[in-house]
């Protein structure tokens, strides 16, 4: 039986962590603030889940540069599978803050060096102003696998049980410092089908689901029409290339955050996540914006405005783009406040939700040597 002075420090640091209140700010993608109901949350952890390669680094690595550029804070980037390069970063904005405001750890690390880490980012997150840390990913540092007797019995809790633990350690040091923790993980193909798929990475989604604060997931899409293409110039004229992609973004198993509730949020390779791309979407699928051919037409404050080509469209949105979320919420088409994001029927490539999908009710490193 615990001893009661135990009992009283849990209890104690318990409330500490539940009653602070948490400062939410903008995370420089409009898709995720809606998911997240508004922004990202200091001292709040965050799951990230999908298939390799589906845009997790990159999303994440986005936020890190808005968080230095917009607030001027310092973002840790725990880098485990050590992927991250200098020229992905160039191509991101990031390089110029690597090793001052972006602190990069790309050494081999187990979930004592992690500890480690968090230890020091506690230690300079007054001094260093560091508001967000992001391990990238812990399927690099999960030890033991699962085989397929294992999910056919469900014995996954046994498996799951250490992260799950450190994810909680992580989260309540992490939460009553005010910094924001982003945990990455692969989960395999069929991530819709429920937890028990083969096909997942079963233990991380499992550790992981049911440990942090809002579990949200990418789903990959392979289809041409989902693609985002960009003309460049070759030695045989110009050609179309895709860039990226169209992706569906959703929250599973959150507490006060969306649920069933996909988003489609374009996610670029090397120039990050546009804004205004996914506002444009957004305005198209409302009817704001209407198209013939190249042409586009909007009607902007009672003047009716024409556009030939994307670019030009992208530039005007682009120089009003605080009015086009201010009206697109006026219209009720998603609002970043409460637990309605999309409007039922507003859209229909946007959300694949219906009105019964409704939300429920509610070696080992020191950041010192870097």
């Amino acid at each position: 039986m615990a001893d009661t002075k135990d009992l009283e420090k849990a209890a104690k640091l318990l409330s500490t962590y539940t009653s602070i209140k948490k400062e939410v700010v903008d995370c420089g993608i409009l898709g995720l603030n809606i998911l997240w109901n508004g922004g990202l949350s200091l001292g709040g952890c965050y799951g990230l889940g999908s298939q390799q390669g589906a845009g997790k680094s990159t999303i994440c690595l986005t936020i890190c540069r808005h968080l230095i550029e917009t607030y001027n804070y310092t973002t840790v980037y725990i880098d485990v599978e050590q992927g991250i390069s200098d020229k992905q970063l160039e191509s991101l904005g990031l390089l110029k803050y690597k090793g001052n405001k972006l602190l990069l750890i790309q050494n081999a690390i187990t979930f004592d060096d992690l500890q480690e880490v968090c230890d020091s980012c506690i230690t300079l997150a007054e001094t260093q102003n560091i508001k967000l840390i992001v391990v990238d990913s812990l399927n690099q540092i999960s030890t033991k696998s699962l085989t397929q007797q294992n999910l056919e019995d469900r014995k996954v809790a046994p498996y799951a049980k250490p992260m799950s633990e450190w994810i909680r350690n992580f989260k309540g040091r992490f939460g009553v410092a005010g910094i924001a923790s982003i945990l990455l993980g692969q989960a395999g193909a069929n991530i819709g089908a429920g937890m028990w798929d083969p096909q997942w990475y079963v233990k991380l989604p499992y550790a992981v689901q049911h440990g942090v604060d809002i579990m949200t997931y990418i789903e990959h899409s392979p289809f041409k029409k989902d693609q985002i293409y960009q003309t460049i110039n070759t030695p045989n004229g110009p050609a179309e290339v895709s860039i990226g992609y169209w992706g569906k973004i959703w929250t599973a198993k959150t507490r006060g955050a969306l649920q069933k509730l996909k988003i489609r949020l374009p996610i670029l390779m090397g120039p990050g996540i546009d804004n205004v791309l996914f506002l444009r979407e957004c305005l198209i699928n409302t009817g704001e914006i209407s198209k013939r051919g190249e042409t586009y037409k909007l009607v902007f404050k009672k003047d009716e405005k024409t556009f030939v080509g994307q670019d030009e469209l992208d530039l005007f949105i682009s120089s009003n783009y605080q009015y086009f979320v201010d009206y697109l919420k006026d219209k009720k088409y998603f609002d970043l406040r409460n637990d309605v994001a999309l409007k039922s029927d507003a859209v229909k490539s946007v959300s694949t939700s219906s009105k019964a999908d409704k939300p429920k009710e509610k070696k080992r490193i020191s950041i010192m040597d870097l």
